[in-house]
């Protein structure tokens, strides 16, 4: 994956969860974002939708633990969340 030395990503839902479930194919893929969100190289951007999407399937299945993963990452500093 090529990340920007600086500015905005817009992330849809599946590297988010491919991120919290820790999916083996794409972690590695996925570290040269988080690294540069954590030095603060680029922000990152969402849209609710991606909340929503989130978190259907784990509190369908009463996963709050998940669920809660899911919005502490989703509200990170650095990850600003668009109004759809």
């Amino acid at each position: 994956m090529s990340v920007p030395a600086s500015g905005i990503v817009y992330l849809d839902t599946a590297p988010i969860i491919y991120t919290v479930e820790r999916h083996i194919d794409y972690e590695a893929l996925l570290l040269p974002l988080w690294t540069a969100l954590d030095g603060r190289a680029v922000e990152v951007v969402t849209s609710e939708l991606t909340l929503l999407e989130t978190l259907v399937k784990p509190l369908r299945d009463g996963n709050h633990a998940l669920a809660g993963d899911y919005e502490r990452i989703l509200t990170a500093t650095g990850i600003r969340m668009q109004p759809i």
